[in-house]
């Protein structure tokens, strides 16, 4: 089976830079285990995030509850708030997550639409709960 984690970090980086900005920032500053990434000083914050995922994967099962907590953090943080033109108008309403101005910009909003889209083919495909119980050897 293949990682999750290395799936993970493929459509991390295939994603635009500011998304990855944006992705790291929320994950590093609310799901333990990131405390050492410093979303508001580093100065390569993808690549921290990225170094930290790396540090965090020791074994199989630990690389499993990682998944987990990556694939809940970015589902409710991000792409819940922006995978869809209602989600933004929500945003923009709320005037939540310092979206609100860009919300404005359509070129901005499809580029989320995109990466959103993506990232649900990430998860129905390689952090489907099948895939991670598969990764473990489960049947």
């Amino acid at each position: 089976m293949p990682s999750p984690i290395n799936d993970f970090i493929g459509w991390f980086t295939s994603i635009p830079v500011e998304h990855q900005h944006d992705i790291a920032a929320l994950v590093a500053t609310t799901c333990p285990g990131f405390e050492c990434v410093d979303a508001w000083q580093a100065v390569d914050l993808p690549g921290d995030f990225m170094q930290r995922i790396l540090e965090l994967r020791t074994h199989r099962y630990r690389e499993v509850g990682l998944a987990l907590a990556l694939r809940g953090s970015v589902e409710l943080l991000v792409v819940s708030r922006r995978s869809s033109l209602q989600a933004w108008l929500s945003v923009e309403a709320s005037g939540s997550n310092g979206a609100a101005a860009a919300a404005h910009d359509a070129a901005h909003i499809q580029a989320w639409l995109a990466t959103c889209a993506t990232w649900h083919a990430l998860y129905q495909k390689a952090l489907s709960d099948d895939a991670l119980n598969g990764f473990l050897g489960g049947t």
